[in-house]
């Protein structure tokens, strides 16, 4: 790929989540910066930023908020990064004593003049929080489960969506996919169950506005699955959808 489309953000809006095209990025650390590549979360044309909230109650603003974003572009020419070009940048401001209802604070439609893969997960149904949590909860123990005892084709196989988008986007073969994600397996497989998952009901299940897929996630905004290893453990940011009443592995 010769270019990325990337974020950056900053708010001082407490609890607050960034979204694009109803996609979970990132939770926003209090008044940092952050910068997070878009380029599998846009669409050709209109695409949506969103500025959510990991919690649904009513919120007063109890200082001016605001929320300043800023959209680069970066070519890679003769194996380099060029300096980004900015594509859009603004900032979104409220005065103290604003009440803040629901999980959405802002949201602004930008039209990008610019070709991306069209990523077919962004056609799919919306995620609805209510009804498809218990899905998304069978999907994690089901990894989880793999993981401990080892099944490497089963867990494979549910990424076989993620897999085939890729391919599909940037012209590789989905075996090397697989064979990337088998090589993930080895490092991270085998270790016992408690590793793999937290106690379930810390579960939450993050939807942005109009969103078609459901970021797993616990209660401070961390990813949800955590595979241990060595040298590193990490925490695995899933975006998952509700296809047929099925969880699956979208990105």
């Amino acid at each position: 790929m010769d270019k990325c489309l990337t974020l950056y953000a900053q708010t001082n809006v407490p609890d607050a989540v960034l979204c694009l095209n109803g996609i979970f990025l990132k939770k926003l650390p209090l008044s940092t910066p952050v910068l997070v590549p878009v380029h599998e979360c846009v669409a050709n044309g209109k695409n949506h930023i969103q500025l959510g909230r990991l919690c649904s109650g009513e919120w007063l603003a109890r200082q001016d908020i605001w929320f300043d974003v800023r959209l680069e572009l970066v070519k890679l020419r003769q194996g380099q990064w060029v300096q980004p070009k900015v594509l859009d940048q603004f900032r979104w401001a409220e005065p103290a004593g604003k009440l803040v209802r629901g999980t959405s604070y802002f949201e602004r439609e930008l039209q990008l003049p610019l070709s991306f893969p069209r990523w077919q997960f962004l056609d799919l149904s919306r995620f609805e929080s209510t009804a498809h949590t218990q899905p998304v909860q069978d999907l994690l123990v089901q990894l989880a489960l793999e993981l401990v005892q080892r099944k490497k084709k089963e867990f494979s196989a549910r990424f076989s969506h993620r897999n085939h988008e890729l391919a599909m986007a940037y012209g590789v073969s989905p075996v090397e996919l697989a064979a990337q994600l088998d090589a993930v397996f080895e490092q991270h497989a085998g270790f016992a169950l408690e590793n793999y998952l937290p106690d379930l009901s810390e579960l939450a299940v993050f939807a942005a506005k109009g969103g078609t897929t459901g970021f797993p996630m616990r209660a401070d905004g961390s990813p949800f699955l955590h595979l241990p290893g060595l040298p590193d453990s990490v925490h695995v940011p899933l975006q998952v959808a509700v296809v047929e009443g099925r969880a699956v592995v979208v990105k």
